[in-house]
């Protein structure tokens, strides 16, 4: 072999490792950022199989509101300037390497969040049935429309007890009108999604009838109205507002059933913002405040997969999205990875800014050296970033197989030889 060909073989070998090197590295972790709107940090649990990688208050501008708080720290380039109702999220058009459940409607532009399905059939705050009224079957609309199911299950549903989910039909739409001279060969409108409902008994012969709420498939989530009920209803109503949140949540059974789609998720869990709702202006008792954080363990507990990849969950709560900044915001970093739970780690303060650096890796957005130096040291240690910038989505079929280097591959790459070799 002459030393020429000796040579050109070396430099074959030295291309490949710098390119292998060169590669953006590969996520070892999915990653869940979930937001706790109105939740305090020790309702916050990760379970016995969670090991915190770090912990810790996160300081809140002055005077900034919760909806104020929960846009910038989400948006895709904050502007302290401009009002945060005008910033686009990370979860916009065009950044579907994001995907998101049961994001409040509070924090979309009204224009965008008014489009789509209606979120109730009916009335928003629900309704209060006499016992009389359920055996005549004088129900109002839209419970009306699932009169038989109804009468049933009053049969059996025992007192402070809440019943199954109720599917009302919807209404069949009415027919539009061709214009004068036109035919009548329009289109027929697309048939309304049904409803759920519940209803719950809570004395002698009155029924409290939940929202008829419409769970389409679309991520935002609009709020029932579930303040100013009666005081000794108050705490069935908390009930119903879990569930409620747990039903919007199903989805996230699902967010890792491929384990292929890496893609970073962001998930509200409003529990506990709605059940201080309902108690409002009065403090939420404390045996509510233990069932919320049932349902959050419990959420937690549906993103781990424990065949599937190493998962790591940011996160985040303190203010509601509507009202002022009341509850400190927080954040606290967990991983599943079969560790002893490490939940006595110090303390780490973020400021804002840090905060929002945090996300953003998280999500796979590109930083620059000083917000990549906010980011905590272990989530970096234990997440790499999949990507240097988010990207779309790539559809299943589009991935193809890694193929070796071959010799005429590396001797195309320009500059990778110089010349006499």
């Amino acid at each position: 072999m002459t030393f020429a060909r000796l040579a050109k073989i070396l430099a074959i070998v030295l291309v490949a490792f710098a390119l292998w090197r060169a590669r953006s590295p590969e996520a070892p972790v999915h990653i869940v950022v979930l937001a706790l709107p109105g939740a305090s940090s020790d309702l916050f649990t990760g379970g016995a199989q969670a090991t915190t990688l770090a912990k810790g208050p996160i300081a809140v501008p002055p005077a900034t509101t919760g909806t104020a708080f929960w846009r910038r720290l989400f948006a895709a380039a904050d502007d302290a300037g401009r009002d945060p109702g005008e910033l686009e999220p990370v979860w916009a058009q065009g950044r579907s390497s994001v995907r998101i459940v049961s994001v409040p409607s509070s924090l979309i532009a009204e224009d965008k969040a008014s489009s789509g399905d209606v979120a109730f059939a009916g009335s928003s705050a629900g309704a209060v049935v006499e016992s009389e009224d359920i055996t005549s079957g004088r129900l109002p609309s839209p419970y009306d429309r699932a009169a038989d199911s109804v009468a049933a299950a009053a049969a059996t549903l025992g007192r402070d007890q809440w019943s199954d989910w109720i599917t009302v039909d919807p209404l069949p739409p009415a027919a539009p009108k061709a214009p004068d001279g036109a035919g009548s060969s329009a289109a027929p409108p697309a048939r309304p999604p049904a409803a759920q409902f519940q209803f719950a008994r809570f004395g002698d012969s009155a029924y409290y009838f939940s929202p008829a709420y419409v769970f389409a498939a679309s991520p935002v989530a609009r709020r029932p109205f579930l303040r100013g009920k009666e005081r000794e209803i108050r705490p069935l109503v908390a009930a119903h507002a879990i569930a409620v949140t747990k039903r919007r949540l199903d989805p996230s059974r699902e967010l890792f059933a491929n384990p292929r789609d890496g893609r970073p998720v962001i998930i509200f869990d409003t529990a506990s913002e709605d059940t201080a709702a309902v108690f409002s202006p009065d403090t939420t008792p404390a045996g509510v405040l233990e069932q919320v954080r049932d349902a959050i363990a419990g959420e937690v507990a549906l993103l781990r997969q424990a065949d599937g990849p190493r998962e790591i969950i940011v996160a985040i709560g303190g203010p509601t999205t509507t009202r002022p900044a009341e509850t400190a915001a927080w954040y606290h970093i967990v991983t599943f990875s079969g560790a002893a739970n490490a939940d006595d780690r110090s303390s780490q303060p973020l400021d804002f800014e840090a905060a929002r650096a945090m996300l953003r890796y998280a999500l796979g957005f590109a930083l620059d050296e000083r917000a990549r130096n906010q980011v905590p040291a272990a989530l970096v240690r234990s997440a790499a970033i999949r990507s240097p910038v988010a990207r779309p989505a790539v559809p299943e079929s589009s991935h193809h197989q890694l193929s070796s280097w071959s010799a005429e591959t590396l001797e195309s790459v320009p500059g990778a030889f110089g010349s006499g070799h």
